[in-house]
Formats: C-alpha cells, structure tokens, sequence
C-alpha cells in the first residue's frame, strides 16, 4: 500500500465461486478504518456491464455487432462506417471527450457540475476524428457513451433500467446501482485526489489532496458495493462478485483502491 500510495484497500479472494477471504486494510479517512462494507465507485469496469447487454442484444437477433450507427445516431461523424463493434472494442476512431482542452478546463473550473449527453458529445467532436473507424485502437470514454445511449434506445428503455434487468440482476449484483449525481450510499470509503493540482496552480513539491468522494460529477464512473452485499456499477464494494481487489481512479476523480473485479466484470471479461 505505500509503495502504490493506498490509502485503503478492500480485497475479496474467492475460488471457483466460493469466497476464500474479504478484508479491508487502511484508513477510510483519519481515524476511521476502512471495513469491508464501505461503498466506492467501481469506475471503467462498469464498461464491461455495457458491452455484456450489447451481447444481449446480438444474442436475441435484435441488433448484430457489425450494424453501422446511422441507423440510430445518423448525424454523428462516419455514422454509417462506424459499428457498434467498433464502440465497443474502441476501434471508432472518435476522439476522447474527456482528454479535450475544453472539457478539462470546465471540470477543473467545477467538478460539482454534471455534463449532460450532449455537452460530452460537443466536447468530443469539437476535434477531428484520430483516425478512421476499423484500423487503430485508442481508448475513449466517448465509444462507451455513445453506445450506452444507443443501447437505450434499443431496448426502449434507460440504461440503467436495462443493465440492472439484463446484467447485474441476472448475476445477483444486489448492490450495484447507476446515478447521474455524486451520491454514494453509506458506509462510503472516501477518495482523495491531487488530479486538479496543475489546474489549480499548486507547486509540484507541496503536499496536495482533495476529497473527492462525492462532491465531484461522477462522470461515466460505476459505484461499487459492499462485499457482504452484491457487486457493481457505478458504485460499489466487493459485495458478491467472483473476483475483486482494489479500486484505483477513474478520470477526474479517485474510485477506490485498486482494480477490481466483480461478476459481472469477469463474465463481460471472458466471453
């Protein structure tokens, strides 16, 4: 834990689905042990749920992995090159919403605020494409995104509605929820940060860290539940998932210890 800087980690160690051991280690803040019940947001893993309900989806015949986007989202950039495939593997070529100059300098400004859909999409296309869709890979929030909505529309439903019919329910995640606010429910294992030191003018050599459980947006981040309790989106805790860990950061804010894995995370994982 010091070598990596940890503050707290929450491990949860099963074999062939059998829980072998579930500790918590460090401090959750000053004074205040982590426990193995506290909550935090499970942060990219929750991209791993979105691309299981897409297989859902191709498994019911209701959509196929090589459908262009136009037949959903006709205006955005090479809608009829890019594929849902394409989304989901990181292949698009669109450009990461959340590495744009303008979008840092507006969570710097305000991490409490909310972007909405189509403020990240504006982000996301005010630079053009890294390349074309189907010959490179580069990782960008904005693929996942764009897919969660389209997924929404598929199945005429919220994603979070979807996810937790067709993923987490299915796979007994329990305590695995979506938001679009910074709540997170209690117990929380709190998050610091020193993301906005550059932003905010701190010299390197000063000791700098700010909470950054829940004021800040929770962007695209999954939350995480505890490991007696069931699993994760965006928040969470080991709760009944197969495999986990520790929970690292997630852009723009700290979402745990480590990295981590739960159920639905493993089966998205190796299917």
């Amino acid at each position: 834990m010091r070598t990596d800087h940890l503050k707290a980690v929450i491990v949860k160690v099963t074999q062939d689905g059998n829980p072998v051991t579930t500790q918590a280690f460090g401090e959750s803040m000053t004074g205040v042990p982590a426990t193995t019940a506290m909550h935090f947001r499970n942060g990219a893993v929750a991209f791993e749920y979105v691309s299981t309900l897409l297989m859902e989806f191709v498994d019911e015949h209701k959509v196929a992995l090589d459908d262009t986007i136009e037949r959903w989202m006709p205006t955005l950039p090479e809608a009829g090159k890019v594929t849902l495939k394409m989304l989901a593997n990181q292949t698009s070529g669109y450009p990461d919403f959340e590495t744009d100059p303008g979008w840092l300098a507006a969570f710097n400004a305000d991490p409490f605020h909310i972007f909405t859909y189509q403020e990240r999409l504006k982000y996301a296309f005010s630079r053009p494409a890294q390349f074309a869709p189907g010959t490179n890979w580069s990782y960008a929030h904005t693929n996942f995104m764009i897919l969660g909505e389209i997924l929404s529309r598929i199945g005429r439903k919220p994603l979070a509605t979807l996810l937790q019919e067709k993923v987490l329910g299915p796979m007994g995640l329990a305590n695995t929820t979506s938001t679009e606010t910074s709540d997170i429910p209690s117990p929380v294992l709190h998050s610091f940060s020193s993301e906005r030191r550059v932003a905010l003018g701190i010299p390197s050599g000063h000791p700098f860290y700010e909470e950054a459980t829940r004021p800040w947006t929770p962007g695209h981040t999954a939350r995480r539940s505890p490991p007696s309790a069931g699993g994760a989106r965006r928040t969470c805790s080991p709760a009944g998932g197969r495999r986990s860990g520790r929970w690292v950061r997630c852009r723009g804010r700290w979402c745990g210890t480590g990295r981590a894995r739960s159920a639905a995370a493993g089966a998205a994982g190796s299917s």
